[in-house]
């Protein structure tokens, strides 16, 4: 029931706030390592699932379970795609390889990002333009983040299961300095 409600109880990345400005912290985040997929045919999220074994064995090489994290992490690519990436839990320092094709372990590094913390339902589009005006208020606080999000890196997290009722879910938008 926690999860229709918005409460979050899976592991999340571990970080230090570092300073706070209008609507947003700079955050320190720990290093780890993330499960990525491409997501060009909205099939990511079912690949990097079979991969910690949600509902199905496994698809990995040493054909181990490993908990669900959250958030789960869309970042833009070139054109309109977006990869996916399950950040996975900071016990695990040697993760199985995938054994489904598309599917690779990546290195989460240490970083400085910008966030934006917010409630509400998911939309990419409204992700976008958070994005976009937490550049503007990041740049206006000193920040050093190139004009617009043309060559910047910014991620989308969603922290909550679909079922979640839409203005509980817990969402945030980051951008790296």
């Amino acid at each position: 029931m926690g999860s229709v409600v918005g409460r979050i109880s899976e592991e999340t990345p571990a970080y230090k706030v570092l300073s706070t400005g209008d609507n947003f912290e700079v955050r320190r985040y720990a290093a780890g390592t993330a499960v990525e997929a491409s997501d060009a045919n909205n099939r990511a999220f079912g690949a990097l699932a079979k991969y910690i074994g949600v509902m199905s064995k496994p698809q990995n090489a040493r054909g181990e379970a490993i908990s669900m994290t959250a958030p789960v992490v869309s970042i833009p690519d070139e054109g309109e795609a977006m990869r996916m990436q399950f950040v996975l839990p900071s016990a695990i320092k040697d993760a199985p390889e995938p054994t489904a094709p598309g599917v690779r372990v990546v290195p989460w590094p240490a970083q400085t990002m910008v966030v934006e913390h917010y409630k509400g339902s998911w939309s990419e589009a409204d992700a976008k333009a958070r994005a976009l005006r937490l550049a503007d208020r990041a740049r206006a606080a000193g920040h050093a983040i190139p004009a617009g999000l043309v060559g910047v890196a910014w991620e989308w997290r969603r922290f909550n299961p679909p079922w979640t009722i839409g203005f509980m879910k817990t969402n945030e938008v980051c951008i790296p300095l």
